[in-house]
């Protein structure tokens, strides 16, 4: 290792037992554990006798390695002394499972603090050459500890090929995955990208994406988000932790998760469901698991993935998504609807639709008219959730209520909100002879919705051709100290309206400007 690598100022030492690992045979090596831990355990005891403290002795175990540095810190505490640190990566299962005890494995016993990355492990004797129980005060299961992405899938018996000399690259790809991202954590030059990992009550549900959390903040001190590798010892969480990695290196990245809601009232696919999400020239995919139907919100999907670390952010403006279902039904007529597709990463930033307020005034016979105009803007906005509010007199809120309440429960696309038309208690009555109520009522809007950040105001006889969304998209671009310029009057100013009624000059053909 050089210079450049090592985080810290430390000497390293490299156990160099291959002529012991070759066996002839793989029990004979695992035998030859104990013999090389005990040597282990003699020089470790002549450089204490020398000054080195044993707090400051981190001994990096891999795969039976993990099991003779288990022993020498074994030996070492049955003298009383105890090490600072061993680390296991994806130490070895055949004859160190539970129900072989003539092998002890690694434990959390053997050193002041034990951490263990499990990459390939199997429930079945047989299959998978780590173990896949939790040993440590902290494990870390990447992927969940077993079928690492980027590995192929090799159907073979750990011990058959063992005894058939048939391990090869492809065999080991899954165990050889918790060395490499050990290292990764020491060696990688990518300023930021940390593995980062969260607890789950199972394998199953961090698979499903379930223990997602909505954030995952290292110096947390709640226990709640853990570090794998190098600096896991800065993390205060302990337990079995889970976490994400690409397939290729730079294994670490931003760990996401996408959610797809399918419609209740549409057909429910025969398989899982695959999301691909192109930022650029990055294509992350995803393999969504159903959950049980929600009665509320429809067939829930979740998945989780690992993109290039950076793409992923708040300012994210700009992603292709696109849904495959491997096994859809094959009814004529019958179409699967996505309600909601979501995709977060581990800060709490998320990509989702864009959230798009509409709102309107209403007053006298615009009813139906403003329900033609709700209509076209819900047809035309499939990219947006869409949120419409209706400002109107208080005896047409119960018309709007009950004809947008039949429209959610057969579409929940989008959704709605009344209020009463109402004006500041100082100036009430004035305020209400400037203009007719429904046009004085637009000047009091953010009084009258004020938890609503932003709206796009329309008069109740605009008619959508083309998403809202294509419209809000403008104005969002746009912060706080920027203009925005009303188009020029468009009839002729002194046949029309505006001499006759307006309070004030007019504009003339400038325009007129207004402050967002």
């Amino acid at each position: 290792m050089s210079d450049d690598e090592k985080q810290e100022d430390s000497n390293v030492i490299l156990l160099d037992w291959a002529k012991g690992a070759q066996g002839p045979s793989y029990r004979l090596s695992a035998a030859n554990t104990q013999l090389v831990g005990k040597q282990l355990e003699l020089i470790l005891l002549d450089m204490i006798s020398l000054g080195t403290s044993p707090s400051q002795i981190h001994i990096i175990g891999f795969s039976l390695g993990a099991h003779i540095a288990g022993y020498a810190g074994r030996s070492l505490s049955q003298r009383g002394i105890k090490l600072g640190r061993i680390t296991g990566l994806d130490p070895a299962s055949p004859l160190f499972r539970e129900s072989f005890t003539s092998l002890p494995a690694l434990s959390k016993e053997d050193a002041a603090f034990v951490d263990v990355i499990h990459t390939d492990g199997s429930i079945l004797l047989t299959e998978g050459f780590g173990l896949l129980r939790a040993l440590g005060h902290v494990d870390f299961f990447p992927n969940g500890g077993q079928d690492q992405p980027g590995c192929e899938y090799v159907f073979a018996s750990v011990l058959v090929s063992h005894l058939e000399g048939t391990v090869n690259s492809s065999t080991i790809c899954n165990h050889a995955r918790g060395f490499q991202l050990f290292m990764e954590s020491v060696t990688s030059k990518q300023d930021g990208c940390q593995f980062r990992s969260f607890p789950c009550i199972s394998r199953e549900h961090f698979r499903s994406g379930a223990c997602f959390p909505s954030k995952c903040e290292i110096n947390s001190t709640d226990g709640s988000c853990g570090i794998m590798g190098y600096n896991a010892d800065l993390g205060l969480a302990r337990g079995p932790l889970y976490m994400v990695t690409r397939e290729e290196r730079p294994f670490c990245g931003d760990q996401l998760q996408s959610i797809v809601v399918l419609s209740k009232n549409g057909l429910k696919p025969r398989s899982n469901i695959l999301l691909s999400a192109k930022v650029e020239d990055d294509t992350t995919s995803f393999e969504l698991r159903n959950e049980p139907r929600d009665p509320f919100q429809g067939y829930v999907y979740r998945g989780l993935s690992a993109s290039m670390y950076g793409l992923y952010n708040s300012q994210l403006s700009n992603v292709t998504v696109t849904l495959v279902l491997r096994y859809a039904p094959r009814m004529i007529g019958e179409i699967i609807v996505a309600e909601y597709v979501r995709i977060a990463n581990l800060d709490g930033d998320f990509i989702k639709k864009k959230d798009v307020a509409l709102s309107v005034v209403v007053c006298g016979d615009r009813v139906r008219e403003t329900l033609v105009l709700i209509k076209s803007a819900i047809v035309f906005s499939r990219k947006c959730n869409l949120k419409v509010i209706i400002v109107a007199e208080p005896e047409l809120i119960e018309s709007f209520e009950e004809t947008l309440s039949e429209w959610v429960a057969k579409n929940n696309s989008f959704s709605f909100e009344t209020h009463p038309i109402s004006f500041p208690k100082t100036q009430a009555e004035e305020w209400k002879k400037l203009f007719k109520p429904c046009a004085s009522q637009r000047l009091f809007l953010p009084s009258v919705l004020k938890n609503v950040d932003s709206v796009l105001y329309v008069d109740t006889d605009v008619l959508f051709l083309s998403p809202v969304d294509e419209i809000w998209e403008h104005f969002d671009r746009m912060n706080s100290t920027q203009l925005a310029a009303l188009s020029p009057e468009h009839e002729d100013r002194n046949t029309g309206w505006y001499n006759r009624f307006a309070r004030h000059p007019y504009y003339g053909e400038l325009g007129e400007i207004i402050i967002l």
